[in-house]
């Protein structure tokens, strides 16, 4: 017995340094960026130690202020090139552009691409942006959450996000992983962000802020309870943002294609006729007798 405690001891131990040895370090060792000589990340003006004062170049609009900050603090999680900075291709820049640069604003936006195209790493990114970037320190006090069908595709999008925080200093240090309930949470802006699924019963009584649909086209029918519990609870809200991220739904008639274009979807939509058949007539009111006046 004696043995066995002392061994789970020294794991305990083994534990503590590690998450030392990671809170030291100004940023993670990757042969990558070791091999191509880059310098440390240190606290400046334009790289602040607080990841929600970020401000971007000047004159810099709303969306090109969010790129730049995701190609600052923001890492590949994982793959060949885990550890580097992401560099945000042409197509993703454009959808940051067309939700953030709106003049009128954007209450929905989605985002449908072929499987392998990074979506869930786009909507790791959009979490992380409101949860402690430039977004969150806009509007703090924010309720964040992200919607998939199945506890596995709600896990992915946290553990993408867990995995970015870990990859750089300042985030990590400004954000709280909480790994057994998927809840992420800026103690500083009181911001939280939690994962979602269609198993799960805790849709209601929510407030969202910034809601990500994963994988919407997975939904059959043009109906989702997940969906509306969701969509409904943002009425509280001054300026609420969905995305949908999620590749192309295989019939007409499901959710996803209704929300793209519900002009082709209009038949499932229509009401369903009654199935009685006898017609209650409307009785006409009494007549009122006035009595004369003597």
């Amino acid at each position: 017995m004696a043995q066995r405690g002392r061994k789970t001891n020294l794991k305990r131990l083994a534990q503590v340094a590690e998450l030392e040895e990671l809170r030291g370090r100004s940023r993670p060792e990757n042969p990558h960026l070791a091999a191509r000589g880059t310098k440390k990340l240190v606290p400046s003006r334009s790289r602040p130690d607080k990841p929600w004062l970020f401000t971007g170049k000047k004159r810099s609009t709303r969306g090109e202020r969010n790129i730049q900050w995701v190609e600052e603090y923001l890492r590949v999680p994982d793959g060949k090139f885990a550890g580097d900075p992401l560099k945000l291709p042409d197509y993703m820049k454009e959808d940051f552009r067309a939700i953030y640069d709106n003049p009128a604003g954007t209450r929905r936006a989605i985002i449908s691409r072929g499987r392998k195209n990074a979506k869930t790493t786009e909507a790791a990114m959009l979490v992380l942006l409101h949860l402690c970037g430039p977004e969150g320190y806009a509007a703090p006090h924010a309720q964040l959450y992200s919607a998939a069908q199945s506890r596995d595709q709600a896990a992915l999008i946290f553990n993408l996000a867990a995995k970015m925080l870990r990859l750089d200093r300042a985030l990590f240090d400004a954000v709280t992983i909480r790994e057994t309930n998927k809840v992420l949470q800026c103690p500083f802006l009181e911001n939280i962000y939690r994962a979602l699924s269609a198993e799960a019963t805790t849709a209601f009584g929510l407030s969202p802020s910034l809601i990500i649909h994963d994988e919407l086209g997975q939904v059959r029918g043009p109906r989702s309870p997940l969906y509306e519990a969701l969509e409904t609870a943002t009425a509280a809200q001054a300026n609420p943002l969905s995305v949908i991220i999620s590749t192309q739904a295989p019939a007409d008639s499901d959710l996803l294609s209704v929300l793209i274009d519900p002009r082709r979807c209009c038949d499932f939509l229509a009401p369903v006729p009654s199935t009685r058949t006898r017609s209650r007539k409307r009785r006409s009111p009494l007549p009122i007798r006035r009595s004369r006046s003597s």
